[in-house]
């Protein structure tokens, strides 16, 4: 069970009003004439008979008891739909250590809002990624997205415009490696995680005025890309793509 935050008042309000009229119509709770404040007591009988209850309680109209119960139901239902965690997958620019490049490479999150509805696969991006080691020395981020300070998120995917941001306000390049290269590898992390109904949202950003300039050269170029296509490569991975194409165009794929 995780955290509960995801069901919005209304929608609490609403199923809270559904289920008292059910629970009114069951036990034929339609009027709401006075009765014996005794008789109210063994009427709620999850309640102790000899408790003196207020006037203003010994009604008819909603009883003690059902109404409990549609509130336990209630929030067992917003718990469960609103706090399930699980897996779930996305892709993080990493440090390539020996490789001596920016590598993108999949990984496994616990997702603690993964019934939301929205897309946490693009906030994961920037999840920090400490990887388990044999050695005995301690170990660092390896997540070049965290590690610079470069956040991803949407807002609301159900909005008739979504808005896909990136924060990069407090952008440190890291691992010694060229700042563009890691924003380019983010930026290619972000395109393989977007929904369909994102293919075409443009993205936002913010960022320090000292990297405006150059960032804004990159979100611009990745805004206009086929997002079918791969954004950033390493120069192996180019290397291997040219080379199928290659095949392909002589009609040798193998």
């Amino acid at each position: 069970m995780g955290r509960l935050g995801a069901v919005s008042v209304g929608t609490v309000t609403r199923i809270l009003k559904v289920k008292c009229v059910q629970y009114q119509q069951q036990n034929q709770c339609t009027t709401s004439r006075r009765i014996p404040r005794r008789k109210a007591a063994l009427l709620n009988s999850d309640f102790p008979p000899a408790a003196r209850w207020p006037k203003k309680f010994a009604r008819e109209s909603i009883p003690m008891r059902p109404t409990i119960a549609a509130i336990t139901y209630l929030l067992t239902c917003s718990l469960a739909i609103a706090g399930e965690s699980s897996l779930t997958k996305t892709f993080q620019p990493m440090d390539g250590l020996g490789a001596g490049e920016v590598v993108v490479v999949e990984v496994t999150c616990l997702d603690w809002n993964s019934h939301s509805g929205q897309p946490t696969a693009i906030g994961l991006i920037s999840a920090k990624n400490v990887p388990p080691t044999n050695s005995d020395k301690a170990t660092s981020d390896i997540n070049l997205a965290s590690a610079s300070h470069i956040y991803f998120g949407c807002q609301d995917i159900e909005a008739a415009v979504p808005n896909l941001v990136m924060a990069a306000d407090t952008f440190v390049a890291a691992g010694g490696y060229p700042k563009e290269a890691i924003l380019s590898a983010s930026l290619e992390c972000l395109r393989r995680v977007l929904p369909a109904k994102l293919r075409n949202t443009k993205l936002t950003f913010t960022s320090s005025p000292e990297d405006h300039d150059w960032m804004s050269k990159i979100v611009a170029k990745f805004n206009k890309a086929d997002k079918a296509r791969p954004f950033y490569q390493t120069p192996e991975e180019e290397a291997e793509e040219a080379e199928e194409a290659n095949k392909t165009r002589l009609g040798n794929p193998h």
